[in-house]
């Protein structure tokens, strides 16, 4: 009896031990993605060109020469004037020349004089002559009397015109509207024909004198686009345009020299600073993303996007590559707004669930 109570509880026991359930697999833990393991596919402008470099100068550049020798009496411009178009810079001792134009100008006030009674003695004659008092031939001397003194006052003139250009060139005046960069003289120094006395740079218009590799040369017009950043002005970038290009390339460093004319109404730029940028060949709007979400370990480029939390592994279209910010256009793929995986988290197998930190959807918003 003892056994087949036993056996009986066990038969008993069995249904109920039947209808329990094994335990179920644990679910794997979603992937957790760092904020530096993703970036975001966003709609921006993207442009690319070869790389240039050169320096600033000033498109407009006056060096102003004494044209007289002479000593100097008087400075009335320095480095870092504003100096309006005709402005007094300084003053030569005019001498000999100053001499010569009053002894001019007398010599024209005496012909001027002569000129005046030869025409009052022509017209008496003539008078006469109508009277029948003195004859033909006297008026005709009289007129041929007229016509010397006439010539002389030209002559004199003409004489007088020449020594004031002389005398006026101890006038030293500015060519051009800009400012003063260079004063080479002072008061007391005495100066030869050709001394540059000043140099004044019209800043409103710069031009960057720049180099690009020669294999560019094809891509290269007048009016083509540039951008650049100033050494130690980093942060702001400089718009442009090409005006001339150089169609020889130089010997030794296989460059050719290009010239872009570059606003600077806010005189924001100096003559002399050094420039590096680009030529915008191409330019365009589209999905751009950074060169490391893209794997090129296959023939075809492709991404590690998330979507839905789980990573897919999609074939790309490329479009501009911007090797000197290393980003990309992705013509086709990808969408504005999605998560694109960079890095170690790129090798995850594609269905892989991940969680993203919470500045991903901020940055994001899956898609935009």
């Amino acid at each position: 009896m003892k056994y087949c109570s036993i056996g009986l509880c066990l038969l008993l026991l069995l249904p109920v031990a039947c209808k329990r359930k094994a335990p179920e697999a644990a679910a794997p833990a979603a992937v957790k993605i760092g904020a530096q393991d993703f970036t975001v596919a966003k709609r921006d402008r993207i442009t690319t060109g070869p790389t240039l470099s050169g320096s600033l100068n000033a498109q407009t550049e006056a060096n102003v020469r004494a044209l007289i020798s002479g000593a100097v009496l008087e400075v009335n411009a320095q480095e870092g004037e504003q100096v309006p178009q005709g402005k007094l810079l300084a003053r030569i001792d005019p001498g000999a020349f100053g001499v010569a134009a009053a002894s001019a100008q007398t010599a024209v006030n005496s012909a001027r004089a002569a000129l005046a009674n030869a025409e009052k003695e022509q017209q008496r004659q003539e008078a006469l002559n109508r009277a029948g008092i003195v004859a033909r031939r006297d008026v005709e001397v009289a007129r041929t009397a007229t016509a010397n003194a006439r010539a002389q006052v030209a002559t004199a003139v003409a004489q007088a015109s020449s020594t004031n250009v002389q005398a006026g060139n101890a006038t030293v005046e500015s060519p051009i509207n800009g400012i003063v960069s260079k004063r080479l003289v002072s008061k007391g120094d005495v100066v030869q024909v050709g001394t540059t006395m000043f140099t004044i740079v019209d800043l409103r218009t710069l031009q960057l004198e720049a180099s690009v590799p020669a294999e560019h040369l094809v891509s290269l017009q007048v009016g083509t686009p540039v951008q650049f950043t100033i050494q130690g002005m980093e942060d702001k970038v400089f718009q442009g345009r090409i005006s001339r290009i150089n169609p020889a390339a130089d010997p030794t460093t296989r460059q050719i020299q290009v010239f872009a004319e570059i606003p600077n109404a806010s005189g924001a730029l100096a003559t002399g600073l050094f420039a590096e940028g680009r030529v915008e060949n191409l330019t365009r709007i589209g999905v751009i993303a950074p060169a490391s979400a893209i794997d090129r370990r296959m023939t075809t480029p492709a991404v590690s996007v998330v979507r839905n939390n789980r990573v897919e592994h999609v074939n790309v279209v490329l479009g501009i590559i911007d090797d000197n910010n290393d980003r990309v256009e992705i013509r086709q793929g990808v969408e504005p707004g999605e998560i694109l995986l960079v890095g170690a988290s790129q090798q995850l197998t594609p269905g892989t669930q991940v969680e993203l930190p919470a500045q991903a959807h901020v940055a994001g918003d899956q898609k935009q």
